[in-house]
C-alpha cells in the first residue's frame, strides 16, 4: 500500500511538471502556397512550367492543323481517286489521328511528372529551410497554414521563411 501512495504521488508530480514543459513549446506556422508564389524560385519554376505548357500547346496545335488539312484534302480528292485508295488514305488518317491523341496523352503525362518532380524538389529544400530556421529560432513545431483552423498572425513566420528562401534558393535542377 505505501508503494501504491508513493508511486502515486511521484506519478502525480511527474505528470505536474511535465504540464509545465508543454506550456513553453514553441508553436509557429507557415503559408507554403504563399511561399511558392512569391518566392523568386517559384515564380521561376511558374514561369518555366508556362513556358513547356505552351511548347506542348503549340506542338498540338502544330500537328492538329496538319491533320486537319489531310482531312480536308482527302475530303477534296473523295470524287477524283478511287474509292480503295480513299479507303486506304482514311484509314491512314485514322492512324495519325490515334498517333495524336496518344502524343496528346504522353505530353500530358509527362508534362505532370514534370510539374511534381519540380515542385517535389522545392518543397524539399524548403523544409530543409524550415527546419534550420526553427532549429536558430528554438522553434519546436512549425506547422502549414492551411491545416490550422484559427492562430495569431504573429505565430505566421512566412515572410521571414520567403525572405530565407529567397537568399538560399537559386534554382531547382532536375
Amino acid at each position: 500500500m505505501k508503494k501504491n501512495t508513493i508511486f502515486f504521488i511521484l506519478f502525480f508530480f511527474v505528470f505536474l511538471l511535465s504540464k509545465n514543459t508543454f506550456a513553453d513549446i514553441t508553436i509557429s506556422f507557415i503559408d507554403v502556397d504563399y511561399i511558392y508564389s512569391n518566392s523568386k524560385i517559384g515564380k521561376k519554376i511558374d514561369n518555366q512550367l508556362s513556358l513547356k505548357t505552351k511548347k506542348i500547346n503549340d506542338e498540338i496545335a502544330n500537328y492538329q492543323k496538319n491533320i486537319q488539312d489531310e482531312k480536308e484534302k482527302l475530303i477534296s480528292q473523295k470524287n477524283i481517286i478511287s474509292e480503295e485508295e480513299f479507303k486506304n488514305q482514311s484509314i491512314n488518317l485514322e492512324k495519325k489521328v490515334k498517333e495524336y491523341n496518344k502524343l496528346i496523352s504522353d505530353n500530358n503525362n509527362s508534362f505532370i511528372k514534370y510539374k511534381k518532380e519540380v515542385k517535389g524538389l522545392f518543397l524539399k529544400k524548403l523544409m530543409n529551410i524550415v527546419r534550420e530556421y526553427a532549429e536558430e529560432n528554438s522553434i519546436q513545431l512549425i506547422l502549414n497554414k492551411k491545416d490550422i483552423i484559427i492562430g495569431q498572425n504573429s505565430m505566421d513566420v512566412s515572410n521571414d521563411i520567403l525572405e530565407t528562401v529567397d537568399k538560399k534558393m537559386k534554382d531547382i535542377k532536375l
